[in-house]
């Protein structure tokens, strides 16, 4: 009998959020990374705050 994680019924993880060197990004990228596993109402809420830190860290570098 194949195992629940191998029949399709479960997503398999999502791969480690990539480092940037920024540590902004790096830090709302975890965030999001570790969101992946919770309710999707809770995904929504950080991936809303995740793209407004990043909508925010663009601005910034457009300001350099």
């Amino acid at each position: 009998m194949p195992s629940a994680a191998a029949d399709g019924l479960f997503p398999a993880p999502a791969p480690a959020p990539p480092h940037t060197g920024d540590h902004v990004v790096d830090r709302v990228l975890a965030d999001l990374h570790v969101a992946l596993g919770r309710d999707l109402d809770e995904q929504i809420e950080v991936a809303d705050t995740v793209g407004e830190a990043l909508h925010r860290r663009l601005q910034d570098l457009d300001s350099e």
